[in-house]
């Protein structure tokens, strides 16, 4: 008569066939003077159906308060050996609880394996990603294409993201609504001729770490591989400069122990080197980062979105992505664009190799040009001249400097 059990970072559920008992635990909390109390919800199964039981709080550590839970649930349904049953439950959690995770041991001589992409090159396996950028660089989009990727999976997708395996997603909202995520997730499958295949979507109003139970148990029941966050700054909460809020809501996301997509904005200032907006600690905590550049032209129906790899903690910076949207008026169709052709592309280039990706565009003065990149123009000149003696570029006797081969 031994309980089934499943954990999911604090949450776990519990479950005796033979009794159609099943019990979630959740909000376990070890007290400073001793008690160690916890959330139970009690449901007898009929079927598929569940029926309330009883949803207490009690000191895992008092007899007397189990015994009297023993007592509840024997008046509201007879049969099960509730006292039997709540033993094996306050013993159970609290175990599971002070342990942890167990330990284990590094092989240093054994073969393993690297960390494992989800969707490669976007997302690491059980690891944060976060996609930063400025407002209105349909972020959102990317992540909804990136988990329908996942959730078909989409082997054969335009963008040449390679798919390991499919995962469920469930995508956590502090910014829209059901209605909205709805209708872009359709517009996209209309546009691609997907058909339709649902996944899990939930508005969120609390920061993550104040909802962590909630959300562990919907990951739980609905075997969710890929939770996206819309977005870092709500579901953080606090003071997004300080330190304690970003290390609050990455534990809360490491508890739950799935792929995680993280859309957040960047900062604002004028520095070249833009970062997710807030505290140093969400660059540093989050295993990889990526950039959205948008490229639109005003009243254009197409945009293109460079994304730009920032951080990656488990392997080396991977190219450059760009995705053409193009958006009808019950449709979003998407494609992948060479990077290169985009001028942004060239934004963090060093100057050697930025300088000719400008001069694609046309030719350019050394003002114009020291003017683009926000340096000094003798730096420019310096650099122009090695171009020159490389081959690559030409002085055209105007002021202006092109291209040697390419349109000038």
């Amino acid at each position: 008569m031994t309980p089934e059990i499943k954990r999911t970072g604090g949450f776990y559920h519990l479950s005796w066939p033979e009794w159609n008992i099943n019990v979630d635990v959740s909000r376990v909390y070890s007290h400073s003077e001793g008690p160690t109390t916890a959330e139970l919800h009690f449901q007898s199964m009929n079927g598929a159906q569940a029926i309330h039981l009883a949803r207490p709080r009690v000191n895992l550590l008092a007899p007397r308060s189990l015994k009297q839970l023993a007592d509840l649930l024997d008046g509201r349904m007879e049969g099960p050996p509730w006292e039997t049953l709540i033993e094996q439950l306050a013993y159970h959690v609290i175990k599971m609880h002070r342990e942890g995770d167990p330990a284990c041991e590094i092989d240093t001589l054994g073969e393993t394996q690297r960390p494992a992409f989800l969707v490669h090159p976007l997302l690491m396996e059980n690891r944060p990603t976060i996609l930063f950028g400025a407002g209105a660089s349909v972020k959102s989009y990317v992540a909804l294409l990136v988990a329908i990727v996942a959730l078909l999976p989409w082997t054969d997708n335009p963008l040449g993201l390679r798919v390991a395996k499919r995962a469920d997603p469930l995508y956590l909202d502090w910014e829209d609504d059901w209605e909205e995520i709805t209708w872009r997730a359709q517009a996209i499958m209309r546009g691609m001729q997907l058909g339709s295949l649902p996944f899990q979507y939930r508005r969120c109003y609390q920061p993550l770490a104040n909802d962590l139970e909630e959300v562990q148990r919907l990951v739980l029941a609905q075997n969710i591989g890929l939770v996206i966050i819309d977005s870092l700054g709500l579901a953080c909460g606090g003071d997004l400069n300080a330190p304690a809020p970003t290390m609050a809501f990455f534990a809360a996301l490491r508890a739950l122990k799935v792929t995680a997509l993280i859309i957040a904005h960047e900062t604002k200032d004028e520095a070249r080197h833009k970062t997710p907006f807030g505290s140093v600690y969400f660059f540093n905590l989050a295993r990889s980062v990526w950039r959205a550049v948008k490229t639109q032209e005003e009243g254009a129906d197409q945009l293109v979105i460079l994304l730009k790899h920032l951080k990656a903690n488990a392997g080396r910076l991977e190219k450059p992505l760009a995705i053409e949207f193009t958006f009808g008026d019950a449709s979003v169709q998407v494609k992948a664009v060479d990077p290169r052709n985009l001028s942004s592309y060239a934004e963090g280039l060093p100057l050697p190799k930025r300088i000719p990706i400008m001069l694609r565009g046309g030719a350019m003065s050394a003002p114009d040009i020291a003017e683009e990149v926000e340096r000094g123009e003798n730096l420019v000149r310096k650099t122009l001249s090695q171009l020159k003696k490389k081959g690559l570029v030409t002085n055209l006797g105007d002021g202006r400097w092109g291209l040697v081969t390419g349109d000038m």
